[in-house]
C-alpha cells in the first residue's frame, strides 16, 4: 500500500485505496515535489480526526511553500469535519481543479 501520485501540468494527484495507516501519513511529506500544486484524493476514505490533522500538517507546510493544496473529500465527509478548520477541500475533482486555480491567480495577483 502506500501513495499513487500523478502529476499533469503542474498538478499532482494523491491518492491510495486502501484505509491510509500509520506509515502512509508519515510518508506523504516526502511526495512533495517543487512546482506542483496537489489534490490529495480522501474519498476512498473515511478519515478520521487524526488523519486529517496529520494530513492538514502536511497541507500547512505545503502551502507555507506558496503551493496550493486541495483535499478531495465526498460531501458526506465534508460534513463531518470541524468547520472551524481552515481546510482547502472539495467534493470532486474539477471543483478542485478550480480552486487550485483561483488560488494561483491570487499568487500572480499576491492577494
Amino acid at each position: 500500500m502506500g501513495w499513487t501520485k500523478h502529476i499533469d501540468g503542474g498538478i499532482g494527484q494523491l491518492r491510495t485505496t486502501d484505509p491510509i495507516r500509520e506509515h502512509d501519513l508519515d510518508s506523504l511529506p516526502a511526495q512533495y515535489e517543487e512546482g506542483v500544486d496537489f489534490i490529495i484524493d480522501l474519498t476512498q476514505q473515511d478519515p478520521s480526526a487524526d488523519v486529517l490533522k496529520r494530513v492538514l500538517d502536511v497541507q500547512g507546510e505545503w502551502r507555507s511553500k506558496g503551493f496550493s493544496v486541495v483535499l478531495l473529500i465526498e460531501e458526506e465527509q465534508q460534513k463531518k469535519i470541524d468547520s472551524s478548520l481552515e481546510i482547502a477541500m472539495a467534493p470532486t475533482q474539477q471543483e478542485a481543479l478550480d480552486l487550485i486555480e483561483m488560488e494561483r491567480i491570487e499568487r500572480l495577483l499576491n492577494l
